[in-house]
């Protein structure tokens, strides 16, 4: 939108909320989406339809757990430690659940699976499910997807693009701001060699 439009317009059920600089409206956007708590709620819409909605499993809610802040926020370097409660409406089989970590255009940085190797059996009713993220992310707001497939038959089950927003904090767990140098939008570990003097 910022590569587009110099001016903007944010809409909140269908009311103009805001009107302005397009950078400034994104923030806005951004922040009014950032959870205010550790829990979010996931409604029956925010489903993808063309993903299968909530035919048949639903998305209920998504919590940050031994939460730092009484926000969906995570120190630099913090492992993402999150539990999905879902509701299972008809028994299931084979199925591997999915997540993906996007920056405010849509763009997946990195993803995660559920163990293809065993998939997950599930009957009717409500389960909860945790799930650790390493998190090499740098500081900023990012989204969370979530979604569930049948991966021997590739038929999604369900899939949301917005199940919340995380914000990845410049303090480390040491106390210490990360330093926001460099390209890119997350920090991998390298192994250097020592540099050697080269003949001639």
């Amino acid at each position: 939108i910022s590569k587009l439009c110099h001016r903007a317009i944010l809409l909140t059920q269908g009311r103009a909320t805001q009107t302005g600089k397009t950078s400034t409206v994104v923030d806005a956007y951004m922040n009014a989406d950032a959870a205010s708590s550790t829990e979010v709620a996931v409604r029956a819409q925010d489903h993808s339809s063309s993903w299968g909605g909530t035919l048949s499993i639903q998305l209920l809610t998504v919590r940050l757990l031994d939460p730092e802040f009484s926000s969906f926020q995570v120190r630099w370097q913090q492992p993402i430690k999150l539990e999905l409660l879902y509701e299972v409406k008809i028994p299931l089989r084979e199925v591997v659940f999915s997540l993906a970590i996007l920056i405010a255009s849509e763009i997946e940085i990195f993803g995660a699976h559920s163990n293809r190797e065993t998939p997950f059996s599930l009957s009717v009713g409500i389960y909860s499910i945790t799930v650790e993220l390493e998190n090499p992310l740098r500081a900023g707001l990012y989204h969370l997807a979530c979604g569930a497939d049948y991966p021997l038959a590739s038929v999604p089950l369900f899939h949301v693009s917005r199940a919340a927003t995380i914000e990845v904090l410049d303090v480390g767990l040491d106390e210490r701001t990360h330093p926001q140098s460099g390209a890119g939008l997350i920090d991998v570990e390298a192994n250097w060699g020592v540099p050697r003097t080269c003949l001639k």
